[in-house]
């Protein structure tokens, strides 16, 4: 019996043996093929987003290069334009000319050709048709003046000319300049909007947060600024921030596939209860981080800086990825390094308690606001409704007063 019993139990030994081999193979297996699919995802999501940036690219420069090409004719023409009527003007000034006022008719074309110069081009960057008419009727008037004073009046005159005309053609330019960015605000302001309403309907990512909230953060003019109330956009741009530091952690966090395989394998051949305390550490991190840096470390907020740095260290070394081969164990020391650095500056701790207590107070108040409306529009449906019911109690009364008289 005690013979049978001693073969019995090594072949059950070696049978739970197989067995648990086979099942961190199956652990191993399915960890490295979700690993796989998971880096597949993110390439086809980084080729999609490159193809969608390099036809924006195109787009853009082929917009821009429509616009240049539009400007140089309109400005092609309208030196063709004024070079003409400057000729024309030249030679019947010179026709018409006296043999004393012969020596200034030079004088005179050029004076006119600047007149029309700055017409033409008035006409063609801005649109502005009252200055070339006031121009027009002032030409005659300025021309008998010429030809009434002397040589150095003219020349005078000539000169004032020229920079009036030359400020008034920057002006034009600067317009035009002012008018082409407005409206090209204005249609990426469309574009953006009808890219984020073709994304809703797909669903909010972390993506399209930060590609919708970029143009607020170049350009403080854009429209899309205006739709936002201070506390909404001082949450968005919490929130890109926030964003922005995990993006930076999970690319630490990247190591060669290799590594992760052998940190797989070490993590599968763990027993039950370690990987379990291992993963329930770095759960409790990585689910903490949204609700603050002392939430991370476990302390209260009258915590101390001795206390901070113990605590870190704790955590540190319990999350470590060398120490913990669990999958996120990277990310959960990142975020841990972070609250910790942070804490531990007061200049950093003081500046987050400062945006958190002014984001608190405008949540407040917009809370507050929410109410009062509320209430206001709760009040003049109650009034409405009296007053809907006034003639009624009215005519009640005089029924009952009748009776009883």
């Amino acid at each position: 019996m005690n013979s049978l019993g001693g073969a019995f139990m090594p072949a059950v030994g070696e049978d739970y043996e197989n067995e648990a081999a086979k099942e961190a193979e199956r652990v191993r297996l399915s960890q490295a093929a979700e690993q796989a699919e998971a880096r597949a995802r993110a390439e086809h999501a980084q080729r999609l987003e490159e193809a969608q940036r390099q036809y924006a690219a195109q787009q853009q420069a082929a917009q821009t290069a429509a616009l240049e090409r539009a400007k140089a004719e309109a400005l092609a023409q309208a030196e063709a334009q004024a070079a003409a009527k400057a000729e024309a003007d030249a030679a019947a000034a010179q026709e018409d000319a006296s043999p004393e006022t012969a020596t200034h008719t030079p004088m005179h074309a050029e004076a006119a050709e600047l007149a029309q110069a700055y017409a033409a081009a008035a006409e063609t960057l801005s649109g502005i048709s009252g200055e070339e008419e006031e121009a027009a009727e002032e030409a005659p008037a300025a021309e008998e003046a010429a030809d009434e004073a002397s040589p150095v009046e003219q020349a005078a005159a000539a000169e004032a000319l020229r920079a009036e005309n030359a400020a008034r053609l920057r002006e034009a330019v600067a317009q035009q300049q002012r008018q082409l960015r407005e409206a090209e605000l204005a249609r990426r302001a469309e574009q953006q909007a009808t890219l984020a309403e073709a994304q809703q309907q797909a669903g909010v990512t972390t993506d399209a947060l930060r590609e919708h909230t970029m143009p607020i953060k170049q350009e403080p003019r854009s429209p899309l600024e205006s739709d936002l109330r201070p506390a909404d956009a001082a949450q968005l741009k919490d929130i890109y921030q926030r964003d922005q530091k995990l993006a930076e952690m999970r690319s630490r966090a990247q190591v060669d596939p290799s590594t992760e395989l052998r940190r797989a394998q070490a993590w599968a051949e763990l027993p039950a209860r370690e990987r379990r305390s291992c993963a329930a550490e770095v759960s409790r991190i990585t689910k903490n981080y949204k609700r603050g840096h002392y939430a991370v470390l476990g302390l209260r907020r009258s915590a101390s800086q001795m206390e901070i740095r113990q605590r870190y260290r704790q955590k540190a070394l319990l999350v470590h990825p060398e120490k913990n081969p669990s999958p996120d164990a990277r990310l959960a020391f990142e975020q841990l390094r972070e609250a910790g650095e942070t804490l531990a500056d007061d200049r950093l701790r003081d500046a987050r308690m400062t945006r958190k207590t002014q984001r608190q107070q405008e949540e407040k108040l917009d809370h507050f606001r929410g109410e009062v409306l509320a209430f206001a529009e709760t009040s003049a449906e109650y009034l409405q409704a009296r007053l809907r019911e006034f003639p009624r109690v009215l005519y009640g009364a005089a029924a009952v007063s009748f009776l009883l008289v």
